[in-house]
């Protein structure tokens, strides 16, 4: 019995075998524990809906996370282990300090020429 939540996938035969089925899909749970009282569901599943359809990787998402962290994990494998080193851009407050002093003299040179061009406009009448 299946809990709500859960799935139950099957590769038991190939998509050709089954592609003109359409299967007529009852699911009832009680919705207390010890309950009588049965809650249901039905639907239709026509399985020519995934015609041409494919997948390329795991179709679950919890493989694809356990892929992506196992790729993290051997990434980072010789890392731990000491035999690669990690190249990082180390920045100190004066290093910001400076680059915001040097971008500050920049931006005020800029505005200081554009004031230039526009007074010599200006006196020259255009």
């Amino acid at each position: 019995m299946l809990k709500n939540g859960q799935s139950l996938p099957s590769n038991l035969c190939k998509y050709e075998q089954i592609k003109d089925q359409i299967y007529n899909i009852n699911i009832s749970w009680a919705s207390k524990p010890k309950s009588n009282d049965r809650e249901t569901n039905e639907y239709v599943y026509d399985m020519a809906t995934f015609e041409g359809i494919s997948y390329l990787g795991a179709r679950s998402p919890l493989t694809q996370i356990a892929e992506q962290i196992k790729g993290i994990r051997e990434d980072w494998k010789p890392i731990a282990q000491g035999a690669k080193k990690v190249k990082a851009d180390v920045y100190t407050s004066s290093d910001r300090n400076e680059e915001r002093t040097y971008l500050q003299e920049q931006h005020d040179l800029a505005i200081k020429r554009r004031d230039e061009k526009r007074e010599k406009r200006l006196e020259s009448g255009e």
